[in-house]
C-alpha cells in the first residue's frame, strides 16, 4: 500500500532533501507544501498517512494551525520537526497530539526510525 506523506517546510532545499531521504528509504507518495493553503490543497487530493512539519511556514498560518486545519478531515500521525525549542513552542505543539518532536538539523536514523513508527 502507498503511503501519503505531506512535507511542510518553508526552507526548499530542507523540504527537498527530507523528499530525497524519503524516496531513498522507499516512500514514493511524497509531497511538498511551503505554506498552509497549499498544504490544504494537497491533501484533499492525497489524504496523508502521515505529516512532517515545520512549526513555521510561509504564509499566513504556521504548521500547527495547518494541522488543525487538516485534522479536521483526516486522521494522520504527525512528526514535527523544528529548529526552536522553547516551552511556549512545546505546548503550542502538544496541542496537535504530535508522535514525536526532532530537532534540527535532523538526525537520519532518528527520523527514519520515527517515521516507521509512526506509519506503523
Amino acid at each position: 500500500m502507498v503511503k501519503n506523506i505531506l512535507i511542510l517546510e518553508d526552507e526548499s532545499l530542507i523540504a527537498l532533501e527530507l523528499k530525497t531521504k524519503l524516496k531513498s528509504w522507499g516512500y514514493d507518495a511524497v509531497f511538498i507544501s511551503s505554506t498552509g493553503i497549499e498544504a490544504l490543497e494537497i491533501a484533499r487530493e492525497h489524504p496523508p498517512h502521515l505529516v512532517v512539519a515545520d512549526i513555521h511556514l510561509k504564509g499566513k498560518i504556521n504548521g500547527i494551525e495547518t494541522i488543525k486545519k487538516l485534522k479536521e478531515f483526516s486522521k494522520f500521525p504527525v512528526i514535527i520537526i523544528s529548529a526552536y525549542i522553547n516551552q511556549n513552542v512545546v505546548d503550542n505543539a502538544l496541542e496537535i497530539n504530535p508522535n514525536c518532536y526532532l530537532l534540527k538539523p535532523l538526525n537520519n536514523e532518528e527520523l527514519r526510525i520515527n517515521i516507521q513508527l509512526a506509519l506503523k
